[in-house]
C-alpha cells in the first residue's frame, strides 16, 4: 500500500487535460485524476514519482501552449499521506440539473425526478461528460432545442456516452458516439448499458473515418478546437439535408476563427448560447 502520495496541480486548458492525463499516465499504473473547473489534479504515488516529472511536465506543456492558446501556465506540487481516493472523489460528484428537463446524476447518489425530467445515469471514468463542465451542458441545450422525434444522431468525441443517452431519451431513433480513446470507449459502453439503451446505440473505438457511411440529423462535437479546425469540412459529410451540427468545447475567443472555418466550407452558423468563457454553435449547409 502507498503511504504517500504526490499531488500535482496544472493550471493550464481544460482542453488539454485529455493530452496532459494520457503524458502523466506512463509514469504510474495507479496514477489517479481529478478534472476541475480550473485545473486539473493529478495523484502518483510516492513510489513512482521522480524528481524529473516537474521538468519533463514543464516542457510538455510548454510545448503545447500555443496549440490550446495558452501564454502562461503554473505546476504546483505537494506530497501528502493517502487517503480513500476513490471514496473522495466520488463523495464529489453530485448530481446536476442542466436544464429545466434533464438531470445527469452517477449511479451511487439519489436524486428525486420532478415532472417531466430525464434522469441520465453517468458513471464517469476518465472520460469527458459528466455535465459539471460548461461545453456539455451547452450541447445539451443545443440537442434539447434542435432535435426532433426519430432523428438520427452522431457524436463525434463521444467521451461518457451522455449525448447519445440524451439524444434517445429526448426522442432519438438511434445514435452513434465515436472516440479514439479507449477509456471512453470502454465507460461509453457501460453508461448506455446502465441507462438501458445499448439496443439503440452504437459505439464505435476510432478516429472521424471510422463512423458508418450514412448521413445523420444531428451530429454533436464537443472536442477541441484544434479538431475542429481540423474536421470542420468532414464532419459535414456525414450531414442529412436540412440537418445542424452542435459544435461545442470551442472558447469564445476562437469564435471567430471557427465561423470563418463554417462559412468557406459552404455551411453558415444559425444560432449560438455562450457560458462563461464557452460557446457553442449550431451550424448547418
Amino acid at each position: 500500500m502507498n503511504d504517500h502520495y504526490f499531488v500535482i496541480e496544472i493550471l493550464f486548458s481544460p482542453l488539454a487535460n485529455e493530452n496532459i492525463i494520457t503524458f502523466l499516465s506512463y509514469y504510474s499504473e495507479q496514477v489517479g485524476f481529478l478534472e476541475e473547473d480550473e485545473k486539473l489534479v493529478c495523484y502518483i504515488p510516492e513510489v513512482d514519482y521522480t524528481d524529473s516529472i516537474k521538468t519533463e511536465l514543464f516542457t510538455f506543456l510548454n510545448d503545447i501552449k500555443k496549440d490550446f492558446s495558452v501564454e502562461e501556465f503554473n505546476i504546483s506540487i505537494e506530497k501528502i499521506q493517502n487517503q480513500n481516493w476513490n471514496q473522495e472523489w466520488e463523495n464529489s460528484i453530485e448530481p446536476i440539473e442542466i436544464t429545466d428537463n434533464i438531470v445527469i446524476k452517477p449511479t451511487w447518489k439519489e436524486y428525486t425526478a420532478k415532472s417531466n425530467q430525464i434522469i441520465i445515469q453517468i458513471d464517469p471514468k476518465m472520460s469527458f461528460g459528466t455535465g459539471h463542465h460548461e461545453s456539455t451542458r451547452l450541447t445539451l441545450w443545443g440537442l434539447e432545442k434542435y432535435l426532433r422525434k426519430n432523428n438520427k444522431v452522431l457524436d463525434i468525441g463521444t467521451g461518457t456516452g451522455v449525448l447519445c443517452i440524451a439524444a434517445l431519451f429526448m426522442g432519438a431513433s438511434s445514435a452513434v458516439g465515436i472516440d479514439v480513446d479507449e477509456w471512453a470507449y470502454d465507460n461509453s459502453l457501460e453508461n448506455v448499458k446502465i441507462n438501458n439503451v445499448a439496443d439503440k446505440v452504437k459505439i464505435i473505438h476510432g478516429d472521424l473515418s471510422s463512423t458508418p457511411a450514412e448521413k445523420f440529423d444531428i451530429i454533436t462535437a464537443n472536442i477541441d478546437f484544434k479538431t475542429h479546425n481540423k474536421h470542420v469540412k468532414s464532419y459535414s459529410g456525414y450531414l442529412a439535408e436540412q440537418g445542424v451540427i452542435i459544435l461545442s468545447g470551442i472558447l469564445i475567443t476562437d469564435e471567430p476563427s471557427i465561423t470563418a472555418l463554417v462559412e468557406v466550407n459552404n455551411m453558415k452558423v444559425i444560432d449560438k448560447k455562450y457560458e462563461n468563457e464557452w460557446c457553442c454553435l449550431i451550424i448547418t449547409r
